[in-house]
C-alpha cells in the first residue's frame, strides 16, 4: 500500500467490542478444545459416514419433489410392463 492511498476506518469502533472479540480462540488457536474420538460425551454429534448417509436418505424420502417423481416413475414402469 502506498502512502497516497487512504486508510479505511475500522468496521467496528474500538470502544465497542463484540462477544467474539473476547474469545480466547481468536488470540490462541490452541485454546480450542478437540472432541474425543471415542464419542459418548454429552453434547457431541455423531458425524460418521453412516449417520450422514441415513440423514441424507431421510431428508430425500421426506422431500415432496422426490415423492412426486417416484410416483410418476413407478406409474410409468407399471404402464410399460402391463400396458
Amino acid at each position: 500500500m502506498s502512502d497516497e492511498e487512504p486508510v479505511d476506518a475500522p468496521a467496528i469502533p474500538s470502544a465497542t467490542k463484540t462477544p467474539l472479540q473476547d474469545a480466547p480462540a481468536l488470540r490462541d488457536p490452541a485454546a480450542v478444545g478437540v472432541l474425543p474420538a471415542g464419542g459418548g460425551v454429552a453434547g457431541t454429534l455423531d458425524s460418521s459416514a453412516g449417520a450422514i448417509r441415513r440423514e441424507n436418505l431421510r431428508q430425500l424420502v421426506r422431500a415432496p419433489a422426490f415423492l412426486i417423481g417416484a410416483v410418476i416413475l413407478l406409474w410409468w414402469i407399471a404402464c410399460a410392463l402391463f400396458g
